[in-house]
């Protein structure tokens, strides 16, 4: 109830301004009074959101296009080529990553499994390793599972990595990042992600598989 009279208000306040008029001389700009009230309406926006439905929903969609840093980037020695693919979902599945209060950050696991590429081709890259479709090695990933559980003072987000190599050889990683507020799921499970790919590529098997003959 609290919520759809500070909506009512804001809604008053968005298009009619003020109730006290201003001295002439401390009028604000015209531009400064235009910015306030789409300011006004793009919170009135997310308040009627929640007022109507109870929750906002966020979808996380990592894209990851940073380097990873020296201290964590594994040093490959990998003589051929790889093609990276991914296991992608036969009907499109969504996943509840986070949520509290009002707010729900949901996932699309074909999203994340595009991130865990991405993040698999910058270290390649980095290590100066061919990456192409026709490689002569194979990895195909999958992001399966991304949730977060409460930690203590944080949350431990949680990604699960599948990797097929080659024929024969399927495994799971976890990667795991923490994070001390809800506000930073979206970069919170981007690193988890990037956590489990770390985590496959200390894994002798991959290793040995890759750089066979």
């Amino acid at each position: 109830a609290t919520v759809r009279y500070y909506g009512q208000a804001l809604f008053v306040f968005a298009f009619f301004g003020e109730p006290k008029s201003r001295p002439p001389s401390k009028q604000p700009k015209k531009e400064t009074i235009e910015m306030t009230r789409v300011t006004h309406l793009g919170l009135l926006g997310m308040v009627m959101i929640v007022s109507l439905t109870g929750c906002v929903n966020i979808q996380v969609v990592p894209k990851p296009d940073q380097p990873i840093a020296p201290e964590f980037l594994p040093h490959l020695d990998i003589p051929h080529s790889v093609a990276v693919l991914g296991e992608f979902q036969k009907i499109p599945t969504e996943v509840l990553v986070c949520s509290g209060g009002a707010y729900r950050y949901r996932a699309q696991l074909d999203d994340l499994t595009r991130g865990a590429i991405i993040v698999l081709e910058i270290v390649f890259a980095s290590n100066k390793i061919e990456v192409n479709q026709n490689g002569k090695k194979q990895l195909k990933l999958s992001i399966i599972d991304a949730k977060c559980e409460s930690g203590g003072f944080a949350l431990d987000y949680i990604a699960k990595l599948k990797v097929v190599a080659g024929d024969s050889i399927v495994k799971e990683f976890s990667g795991h990042q923490r994070c001390l507020h809800l506000w930073g799921t979206p970069w919170a499970v981007e690193m988890a992600i990037t956590n489990a790919v770390l985590e496959m590529l200390k894994d002798d098997e991959i290793l040995a598989y890759l750089k066979g003959i």
